[in-house]
């Protein structure tokens, strides 16, 4: 927001909204370093960053039908370097993890566990929740991702 760039532009000295793009741009390339860096460690110790859904057709039929129907999903990762972030000392595992960080993701590795190999799913994320009234869709809470799912099951089954 604007009260957020004025205060970097001050603390950093910025006189320009160029200046400020400049260094916005610059902290996006060394973030992207960064992140490049530390996927080639994970990658060389034999972790997976980012590692594939469980079933990668259905995620992206789910993103793909949610795009159609104005209902949109994003694909969440599951890593494998945060499983022990479940592991529990009084039961087989924590369902609400060790951290605050990484809920989602902890949340899905905890869920992993419960279902049968051959069960496809995904793990997406989702809004439910509408900024602003439209025809159909007041303000707030939103039931989403239900009617790019019905378009998909009724597409597959009829």
């Amino acid at each position: 927001n604007s009260d957020a760039m004025k205060k970097v532009a001050e603390r950093c000295n910025l006189q320009t909204t160029e200046d400020l793009l400049a260094a916005i741009g610059f902290c996006a390339i060394t973030l992207h370093q960064v992140l490049n860096r530390l996927r080639e460690e994970v990658r060389l110790q034999n972790l997976s960053i980012g590692e594939p859904q469980p079933n990668d057709d259905l995620a992206k039929k789910i993103m793909d039908y949610g795009l159609k129907n104005n209902d949109p999903v994003w694909r969440l990762p599951l890593w494998a370097g945060y499983k022990h972030l479940i592991e529990s000392n009084v039961a087989d595992l924590s369902s609400t993890g060790s951290t605050p960080f990484g809920g989602a993701i902890t949340a899905a590795l905890f869920l992993e566990n419960f279902i049968e190999t051959d069960t496809p799913w995904a793990h997406i994320d989702l809004m439910a929740y509408n900024t602003k009234a439209r025809p159909g869709r007041p303000e707030g809470g939103e039931a989403q991702a239900i009617r790019g799912i019905y378009a998909m099951l009724k597409d597959q089954f009829g």
